[in-house]
């Protein structure tokens, strides 16, 4: 859970027949407007004034990864493709995308060529669909969703030429269900 109000992350385990949580440990963020754990379990990522990177040990402590990834403005939301190759941060403050490589073995990111992406005014949040081909930013400043296909070797994102697409008011949160066919 990130606390962007204490700037922390708080790790729990859960139990597998109740669901109930116990807290593990908070571990200090610069931020905490988005959280995710990438595919495997071994790392998370959390999206404040930067991205800050973590392992997550067997006991579920974090770790902070040595680097920590200031050069994005403000993200409030970070994903992982479905492969866990690469993550991906809608920045709010700097109407873009930015695009990263994850180390398989460290979890360090390493950003992709052409990175940052633009997205439209005031990005909120951010999705894939389920196959890790399509991505999605839901821009609250422009009331609308700019949309990419993603490159299954680089991980770039490529504008889909029809977006941005109108979704209303206040566009802050974007989700997908299953893959799309």
């Amino acid at each position: 859970m990130a606390d962007s109000a204490l700037n922390k992350v708080d790790s729990f385990s859960i139990d597998p027949t109740s669901g109930n949580l116990t807290f593990i440990s908070a571990t200090a963020t610069d931020g905490g407007a988005g959280v995710v754990v990438d595919p495997s379990g071994r790392f998370v990522y959390v999206a404040g004034l930067g991205i800050d990177a973590y392992t997550i040990s067997n006991t579920g402590v974090l770790t902070p990864i040595s680097e920590v990834y200031a050069d994005v403005g403000e993200p409030n939301a970070v994903v992982v493709d479905p492969s866990g190759r690469f993550l991906y941060a809608a920045n709010n403050t700097t109407n873009d995308v930015s695009a990263f490589a994850i180390d398989y073995n460290t979890g360090s990111l390493t950003p992709l060529r052409g990175s940052p992406f633009p997205a439209g005014s005031g990005p909120r949040s951010m999705t894939l669909d389920a196959s890790g081909s399509f991505a999605y930013v839901a821009n609250a400043g422009d009331n609308d969703l700019s949309a990419y296909t993603i490159d299954p070797t680089s991980g770039a994102l490529i504008a889909n030429s029809a977006a941005p697409f109108a979704a209303g008011n206040n566009v802050y949160w974007v989700t997908t269900t299953g893959n799309i066919h």
